[in-house]
């Protein structure tokens, strides 16, 4: 699947018509899904770390260096989303 970067949604927003786009945003992730409305555009404060054999240990090293101590090995993680990766959220 080719990428859809920012540059051309902004660019496609710019092409709708003004009514259009003053409407609730909305996005459909899979053909069996509904609409769902877009609440906010953010950008990630920290870095996110993946634990290399385990996709749920994950979050920001400060996250993750109070939840496992000194147990903690960042060589266990790779880097998974840079900070000020913008995302649209659907959460409230």
């Amino acid at each position: 699947m080719e990428k859809f970067t920012w540059k051309q949604l902004a660019e496609a927003i710019n092409n709708l018509p003004q009514e259009e786009q003053e409407r609730q945003c909305k996005v459909i992730i899979d053909d069996a899904s509904q609409s769902t409305k877009i609440t906010m555009f953010e950008t990630l404060p920290h870095d996110i770390y993946i634990n290399k054999n385990d996709e749920d240990d994950c979050g920001d090293l400060k996250t993750l260096k109070e939840a496992h101590g000194e147990d903690f090995n960042q060589e266990d993680y790779e880097l998974a989303t840079r900070k000020g990766t913008a995302f649209l959220s659907t959460m409230e």
